[in-house]
């Protein structure tokens, strides 16, 4: 949670949205595609493997498949991140980072 892509805040994602984020996502005020990326991840952290084909009809009505793969990978080297910051000790105090989101070809979209 203390991590923001410059791009995803540009193409609309607000704090009050981010808020949304809890146990209680699917039941919240999040747009569709939000609720549907969350319930991926959680999947990916939780039970990793191939979405339900339900799951993935729903995906693909609301995202590219190109879109799907970004966010698997995301998620997937997030979490591999998360899980070194862990073993390595975060600081104390870990300020909200906002970074330039990667693009094809290396520079920032």
């Amino acid at each position: 949670m203390n991590l923001r892509f410059a791009g995803a805040k540009q193409q609309g994602l607000t704090e009050a949205l981010i808020e949304q984020v809890d146990d209680d996502y699917l039941s919240s005020d999040l747009p569709s595609r939000y609720r549907l990326a969350v319930a991926l991840t959680d999947q990916i952290l939780n039970d990793p493997g191939p979405p339900a084909a339900a799951q993935q009809t729903e995906l693909l009505d609301e995202l590219t498949p190109a879109q799907v793969a970004e966010l698997t990978l995301t998620v997937a080297l997030a979490s591999a991140f998360s899980r070194i910051s862990i073993v390595w000790g975060p600081p104390a105090d870990m300020p909200l980072l906002e970074v330039p989101t990667p693009a094809p070809g290396g520079s920032p979209g």
